[in-house]
């Protein structure tokens, strides 16, 4: 079972082997799924649209998107770029920014331990299906990084269960995962309702990201997949 993950390019990707072969070896049987992460599809059913007055919650959590979004539009476009999807407009900096669609759906987690209000996450869902004009947002931001093999082989054996919207399997050796880390009601709330958002790569992560490219792009997975995917 190893000489097939090696030989389908898996430890390639990955950057390295499992230190423990025969925990893989055995656990590699169970494997059972493809998609890592969960979050996008829980949050499509979360909504209770009956009864819910989604314009007064955005504009209790969004007052400037949703009271005066052409004042909103007007004062960022001085200085932000502009990222429409069919119901939100994005601002972020040209270059930096990550598009997160339905495709990307399996790959996008929220940071550990962010509390999800239920008011907050519909009142941008519903206002994807409702809304007549397109709302404004500041982009928040992520960090991407790899699912190593001994990483996912621990998860799967359970030696840590802290992982939010995360069913562990060996299939997910190898992907490139995104982490929201501000804007996860705004970035879910607009994936759940199947609309798409915009981050910004994280300060840090851009700068090590052009870093990579100064040097001359040497070989390296992560940036090689960041380099196909910034907007």
């Amino acid at each position: 079972m190893l000489n097939v993950y090696r030989s389908l390019g898996v430890f390639d990707l990955a950057g390295e082997a499992c230190d423990n072969r025969a925990d893989y070896e055995r656990l590699a049987l169970m494997s059972r799924r493809k998609n890592p992460y969960t979050a996008v599809s829980d949050f499509e059913e979360w909504c209770d649209a009956e009864n819910f007055d989604w314009e007064e919650k955005l504009a209790e959590f969004y007052p400037k998107s949703a009271e005066d979004p052409q004042g909103f539009i007007d004062e960022h476009g001085r200085a932000y770029t502009q990222y429409k999807t069919p119901s939100f407009i994005w601002f972020g900096e040209k270059g930096r920014m990550l598009r997160l669609t339905l495709d990307d759906a399996d790959i996008i987690y929220p940071i550990e331990g962010n509390i999800f209000y239920s008011e907050k996450l519909c009142a941008v869902q519903q206002a994807a299906f409702w809304a007549e004009d397109k709302i404004p947002f500041d982009a928040g931001y992520a960090m991407v990084s790899m699912l190593y093999c001994d990483d996912v082989v621990e998860m799967v054996q359970g030696m840590y269960d802290d992982v939010d919207f995360y069913e562990p399997d060996l299939d997910d050796i190898g992907k490139v995962v995104i982490q929201v880390r501000d804007g996860n009601h705004r970035v879910f709330g607009a994936l759940s309702a199947g609309d798409e958002a915009y981050v910004y790569l994280s300060q840090n992560q851009y700068n090590e990201y052009l870093q990579w490219k100064e040097d001359g792009k040497k070989p390296n997975v992560l940036y090689k997949w960041l380099d196909e995917r910034l907007v």
